[in-house]
């Protein structure tokens, strides 16, 4: 079974925070996890109202710290199955799979983009540093204690050009961004991503500690669905 490939933020030189993990465990499905930010068990904190957008409204998705719904679900990881069904599998007694999804079509080695991804951290000295060294395969992004990433994903089959969906939605935004492309087996992902730094009102706002994860699925032509939730 192929490894997790683990993304870390890096602060110093040996010093590596865990953010999260994606593996393509088997031919056709793909995991996706997070780190608490205290290294543990991550919580699902809160989720914000599901949205049904066009591709052209993507771009202008805003998130009201006020709007989102309290959970507080321990979660183990998210799936995208090869029979297009996605959920997060949960580490409470209650529901073990909640929050599905389904495409209409499979998974497969020419799937165009399956699933987009919006991943904004907390402040990287609220996470953890690992006490362990890193585990191979591995990837980090280089950021200063007092910023955070702004990061974005794109997934797809390994034959699909999802280099080129990356690129031209990465011209929207302004500023250099560090890309690394994972492929395994039979799908494969582009991370594009870059530190920022938390703006005053941002601070004034009292910002709930935790990793924000936007997911976003095509559910028809440039028809996206929106789930969004708040990990810590």
């Amino acid at each position: 079974m192929p490894k997790p490939t683990r993304v870390y933020l890096r602060t110093k030189e040996e010093e590596f925070r865990p953010l999260f993990w994606v593996q393509n465990n088997k031919p056709n499905e793909m995991l996706l996890g997070l780190y608490g930010v205290s290294a543990t068990t991550p919580i699902l904190r809160s989720m914000w109202p599901e949205r049904t957008l066009e591709t052209a409204d993507l771009a202008n998705v805003h998130y009201d710290w006020s709007s989102a719904v309290e959970l507080g679900v321990p979660v183990d990881h998210i799936t995208c199955h090869g029979d297009g069904r996605f959920h997060l599998k949960t580490r409470c007694g209650g529901d073990l799979y909640i929050q599905s999804m389904q495409r209409t079509k499979p998974l497969g080695p020419n799937t165009s983009t399956f699933l987009e991804l919006v991943l904004i951290s907390d402040l990287a000295q609220h996470y953890t540093a690992s006490t362990r060294p890193v585990k191979y395969p591995h990837v980090w992004f280089g950021i200063n204690q007092d910023q955070y990433l702004a990061l974005r994903g794109m997934f797809s089959g390994v034959n699909y050009n999802v280099e080129q969906d990356m690129l031209a939605t990465m011209a929207q935004y302004q500023g250099q961004h560090g890309g690394i492309v994972l492929t395994s087996g039979t799908l494969k992902g582009v991370l594009m991503a870059h530190p920022k730094t938390l703006g005053e009102q941002a601070r004034q706002t009292g910002r709930p500690r935790g990793t924000l994860l936007s997911l976003k699925f095509p559910v028809g032509p440039d028809i996206w669905h929106l789930k969004t939730f708040l990990f810590g």
